[in-house]
């Protein structure tokens, strides 16, 4: 059994990080090893120079109060237009509060309030997309480490937040990096999700993106680790 088809079997339901470390013992020809859920323990590339929070430490030692970390992160999620700094700045503060699940609630409540503000005053396709991206990408990438919610939040077939990447990619017209990040989420390593869904967001993904960008940078490194999952249902 190869590397991606371990990835089907561990899809049936969420998994654990230490399962899926079990995926590094990949089969022969597997380009490097897997090494924990999509959205959280792969640093997005990009300018981060403005990201001021470190998740190096992980949520147990992390030097950011949990508060800390919610306002510094809606600091560069107002002021940043790039997503693919939106994404790794909703990575990191993922990880700075772990399974606080008062101050994760309290950070999808108000990232929800800023999609349904971004739709109520026609505030522009741009900043409708990058408020639904921020929405979906923290639900999403909190979910793959356990995060709960006492409702469903943005749920898609069966994966938390990808309803309302969806609606970035409308708003976005398509936006490449915002079908990434779909990509990241529904993975069907962390996900009931069907393969087939993951293949068309990734798909898209890698058709808009430049070459030399950063954004084909990331794509070319995620298949690198995880392949496309061709063959999988």
């Amino acid at each position: 059994m190869n590397a991606m088809s371990r990835v089907r079997f561990l899809g049936a339901a969420t998994v654990g990080l230490s399962a899926l470390v079990a995926l590094g013992a990949a089969a022969p020809g597997a380009a490097s090893v897997v090494a924990g859920p999509p959205a959280i323990c792969f640093p997005v590339q990009c300018d981060d120079s403005g990201i001021p929070l470190d998740d190096s430490k992980g949520a147990t030692n992390n030097r950011y109060k949990a508060e800390e970390a919610i306002a510094k992160a809606i600091g560069v999620l107002d002021t940043s237009t790039d997503p693919l700094v939106h994404m790794e700045t909703i990575r990191r503060v993922t990880i700075c509060l772990g399974d606080n699940a008062a101050r994760t609630n309290e950070l999808l409540a108000r990232l929800l309030a800023r999609a349904a503000d971004a739709e109520a005053v026609d505030a522009g396709a741009p900043k409708r997309e990058l408020a639904w991206l921020d929405a979906g990408f923290y639900v999403g990438a909190a979910s793959q480490i356990g995060a709960t919610f006492n409702w469903k939040p943005g749920e898609k077939d069966g994966v938390l937040g990808l309803a309302w990447l969806d609606r970035a990619i409308e708003a976005g017209e398509g936006d490449p990096a915002v079908h990434f990040a779909a990509a990241l989420v529904g993975h069907p390593a962390t996900n009931k999700s069907k393969a087939s869904e993951y293949q068309s967001h990734l798909r898209a993904a890698i058709a808009g993106a430049p070459q030399g960008s950063m954004l084909r940078k990331n794509l070319d490194a995620h298949v690198d680790a995880w392949g496309d999952l061709t063959g999988l249902q």
